[in-house]
C-alpha cells in the first residue's frame, strides 16, 4: 500500500482475517455460517409472518443484505483457510497428499 492511503473497510478486514490463527479462522467460519444460516430463517420467518407488503419488503432487503454480508466474509474466510492448506501442502517437501494423509 503506497504511503497517504488508509485502507478501506474491506481491506482492514482481510488484513484482520490475514493475521488470525488457523483455529480461530475457523471458529469464524463457523460464526458466520450460523450467522448466515440464523438470516436466512429470519428472512422466512418474515415472509411468513408479515401480512403488510410495505413492512415486509424492507424486512426482507435487510436481512438479506445481512445474509450476503455474512457470505461474502465467509467466502474471505474459506478462501484464506484454503490459501493456507496450499501454500502449507507446498512447503512440505513430501508433497500434498503425504501432508493430508498425516494429519
Amino acid at each position: 500500500m503506497t504511503a497517504g492511503k488508509t485502507p478501506t473497510r474491506a481491506h482492514r478486514f482481510f488484513l484482520r482475517v490475514e493475521g488470525l490463527s488457523p483455529a480461530r479462522l475457523r471458529l469464524l467460519a463457523a460464526g458466520l455460517t450460523a450467522a448466515a444460516a440464523l438470516f436466512l430463517v429470519l428472512m422466512m420467518l418474515v415472509l411468513e409472518h408479515v401480512p403488510n407488503p410495505w413492512l415486509r419488503a424492507p424486512l426482507v432487503l435487510v436481512t438479506g443484505g445481512l445474509m450476503s454480508a455474512a457470505g461474502l466474509a465467509l467466502g474471505a474466510v474459506a478462501y484464506e483457510l484454503r490459501y493456507r492448506q496450499h501454500r502449507q501442502g507446498r512447503s512440505n517437501p513430501a508433497g500434498g497428499a503425504d501432508a493430508r494423509a498425516a494429519s
